[in-house]
């Protein structure tokens, strides 16, 4: 049978009418009566008064009731019927529930309505329906609501899903469906939902198999008694979830598939889209794979696109199983990769969680779940075993523990032994620093009439780089503890720096502690490799349209200088610039140690200045946008100084300082043309010297160059001979030539193939030309901008 489709007041306890009698009613009185009068049956009887605003006030009485037949049966929950006592009798009537069930043969039907009084919507109306038929089941359930308050608005959603039925009710898997490829892939089920003015919450990685959109998609993840519409509705609608809510321009879709993989694998698939002020979207999944009498693997999976971060997780239920019903396998794997916001350029990727004792960050994924293994070997032997790795953009973790148990009664007495094997290793990656630890212990403990003796041998290692040091201790029976130290030992103090000391070993060398990035509109100059050994600087060959450099210092700055003295503030007076550096900032250096690492300060000093002149650059009055560049540097240099160096630092977080200064970005404006072409005086005309006998256009005959001075830093002119005059260029050329030369003309039924010459008969190296170019033909380089 579908389940049954009951109803209680909103109030059971009191059972106040809805609307505006519930808010008046001073009590229900309930009498049970379970009385059947031919096809219909009185539950209960129930009678309230409620008070009038300066009236004489209602009777109200209240019924459930049940009307019956073979084959039907429809309840009815909470019937009120308000009598005024001012004479007029005009009664008033309302219903909280109706259910219907109805039972014909291989059809079953059943649901029904819930009207719920509620002090922000009226109505607030919500409803469930079930069908079985053979081979087929069919679910829906949705809710309409009206907002009393401002804004007003109407809300509502509506959820249905169908699925193939196994007709038995075993968890088993689900009955075949449609073949979309015999033998391989089955359709088993489909479900789809839409909300209007509804807020959808999408779930998290861990809440996948607690979303009531999936519970009971499958007989192994509904249990026994699989959930029907107005449960999943209860728990959608109500509770500290808090799944869907009525939310004014809030809309969400959801869409998805169930399919049978080769007959041993079940999976849902789920497409949820959530739209308010920006997109969510998230793709869910229930995966159940039974191998028979080999392993069973069941897992939901998830992935979540927003504006600021992708999310991929998977979890075991407790349902998987390896080799044996007995070896449970237990787990979750998440995949955070961040593209926007705060954290942009991060990822995060964690199987088993994390290290014990590390708090992970707000934004990290909240995932306690290890990888795991527990197996009852037998009646006197088990065997457990837990594992977790992460890795992410600041560093590693990995780490498990291991452990057998013998158990066995023995005449007058018992045995017990125990073996377990635990590591840690922690690994940090700017500045490397990498931390391990590890255990081993052995013991057994005997009883022999009511006398107890136990022994117990362990062996554990600690270690840390750089610099390379570490412990081992042995803890023999008796309380005996053997521990010998190695290499550098933490326990032997830590030595407070100097500046100096620190800079040399923390930091790059001094040529490599500041660098200038070009981000965009860097130009490729062919002929113009760098010099190699880096020393001599060389210009950029940038372009005027979307020029866009950084500077970055690794030591975190708290003053910025824009071309000093003139030291432009941050934000420049420009509404695109971001936020001014905090006058209050403190630059800490955690090696140091207190007072002489805390609370200095760095600056940052930046100029940019016109190269031939040196007259700097009036930023503002170009237009020019400076922003700062922020990052999260290692608390492990940065860092607030401990009161004492040999004291352990914290580990929780990522390790890192976010928002440090570290340089600005700067970002030129795009060249603009002016609404129509400028006048041209005759003094700038007179800056260029046109020769008199030169050849307009240029003769590659004519050898004479001109009688100019050569241009000064000619980059661009280098450029453009190296170029021109190259074995690749110079053959391009010469094919091309031979080709137009002895151009084939394709013959047709009235005419032969012909040969035409096209050629200009200009193909010469362009020695000529690349004289005059070196011997001034342009008094400035022409066509780029160097900087």
């Amino acid at each position: 049978m579908p389940e049954r489709a009951e109803f209680v007041p909103t109030n059971p306890t009191s059972a106040g009418p809805p609307a505006e009698a519930a808010a008046s009613a001073t009590g229900v009185a309930w009498m049970d009566l379970n009385y059947p009068v031919g096809l219909l049956a009185l539950r209960r009887l129930g009678l309230a008064y409620a008070p009038g605003d300066g009236g004489p006030g209602e009777v109200w009485i209240w019924v459930d009731a049940s009307l019956a037949t073979t084959a039907l049966e429809i309840d009815v929950t909470g019937l009120g019927i308000g009598i005024p006592l001012d004479g007029k009798f005009k009664w008033k009537t309302v219903v909280q529930g109706l259910g219907v069930d109805f039972s014909a043969g291989p059809i079953e039907i059943g649901g029904g309505l819930v009207f719920e009084d509620n002090a922000d919507y009226d109505p607030l109306v919500e409803g469930g329906v079930i069908v079985r038929a053979p081979q087929l089941s069919l679910q829906a359930m949705g809710a309409y609501a009206r907002a009393k308050k401002e804004p007003e608005f109407t809300s509502f959603f509506v959820f249905v899903r169908a699925s193939a039925s196994d007709g038995g009710g075993e968890e088993t898997m689900p009955a075949a469906g449609i073949p979309l490829i015999p033998g391989v892939i089955a359709l088993t089920g489909f479900c789809f939902g839409f909300g209007f003015n509804s807020q959808l919450r999408v779930p998290g990685p861990d809440e996948v198999m607690t979303f009531p959109l999936l519970v009971g998609l499958t007989p192994q993840t509904g249990g026994k008694g699989a959930t029907g519409p107005l449960a999943a509705l209860d728990s959608l609608t109500s509770g500290p979830a808090n799944w869907v809510t009525p939310q004014d321009g809030a809309y969400w879709g959801a869409a998805g598939l169930q399919a049978v993989l080769c007959d041993i694998i079940s999976c849902w698939a789920l497409l949820v889209l959530s739209f308010k002020d920006e997109v969510t979207g998230a793709l869910l999944g229930l995966v159940d794979m039974q191998a028979e009498k080999v392993a069973r693997i069941q897992a939901d999976v998830e992935a979540e696109i927003t504006g600021e971060r992708i999310a991929i997780g998977a979890s075991l239920t407790d349902q998987s199983y390896f080799i044996i019903k007995d070896a449970n396998v237990t787990g979750a794997i998440d995949l955070y990769v961040f593209i926007g916001g705060d954290h942009r350029g991060e990822f995060v990727l964690t199987a088993g969680g994390y290290q014990s004792g590390f708090d992970a960050p707000d934004y990290w994924p909240q995932v306690h779940k290890r990888i795991g293994l527990d197996w009852s070997i037998n009646s006197w032997l088990s065997a457990s075993a837990q594992y977790y790795w992460m890795v992410s953009s600041h560093g590693m973790m990995v780490g498990g523990a291991m452990s057998f148990d013998v158990a066995k009664s023995i005449p007058g007495g018992s045995i017990h032994g125990w073996l377990s094997l635990t590591f840690d290793v922690t690994v940090q990656w700017r500045p490397f620093y990498m931390h391990f630890q590890g255990s081993l212990t052995v013991g057994l403990r005997v009883t022999m009439l009511l006398v107890s003796a136990s022994v117990e041998l362990g062996l554990s290692l600690e270690g840390w780089l750089p610099p390379v040091g570490g412990r081992v201790e042995i803890d023999l029976p008796f309380g005996i503890t053997i521990g010998v130290g190695f290499g550098s030992q933490l326990e032997s103090g830590l030595k407070q720096l100097t500046w100096d000391e620190f800079a040399e070993q923390k930091l790059p060398d001094a040529a490599h502690r500041i660098q200038i990035t070009a981000e965009s509109g860097l130009l490729a100059v062919p002929g113009t490799p760098p010099d190699p050994n880096g020393k001599t600087p060389v210009p950029w060959i940038v372009s005027t349209h979307g020029f866009v450099f950084s500077t970055r210092c690794v030591v975190p700055t708290t003053t910025f200088h824009i071309n000093p003295p003139t030291n432009y503030p941050l934000p420049l007076n420009d509404p695109h610039h971001g936020e001014a550096p905090d006058p209050n900032r403190k630059l800490n250096v955690r090696p140091m140690g207190k007072p002489n690492g805390a609370d200095l300060k760095s600056t940052h000093t930046v100029t940019i200045a016109h190269g031939k002149t040196g007259v700097l650059v009036a930023l503002d009055d170009k237009d020019w946008k400076v922003n700062l560049v922020t990052e999260g540097l290692p608390q492990a240099l940065w860092g607030t100084p401990l009161d004492n160096l040999d004291t352990t630092p914290p580990t929780s977080g990522t390790g890192l300082i976010d928002d440090q200064y570290t340089g600005i970005r700067v970002s030129i404006p795009d060249a603009q043309l002016g609404p129509s072409l400028p006048t041209i005086h005759a003094t700038d005309l007179q800056l260029e010297d046109v020769e008199p006998d030169s050849d307009l256009p240029l003769n590659p005959t004519n050898t004479t160059p001109p009688n100019t001075p050569p241009t000064q830093n000619n980059q661009a002119i280098n450029t453009i001979t190296t170029t021109i005059t190259t074995t690749q260029t110079t053959t391009a050329r010469t094919n091309l030539d031979t080709a137009l030369t002895n151009c084939q003309i394709a013959h047709t039924n009235t005419t032969p193939q012909t040969t035409n010459d096209y050629s200009p008969h200009t193909n010469d190296p362009l020695t000529h030309y690349t004289t005059r170019l070196n011997n001034g033909l342009y008094n400035t380089n022409p066509l780029l901008l160097t900087t």
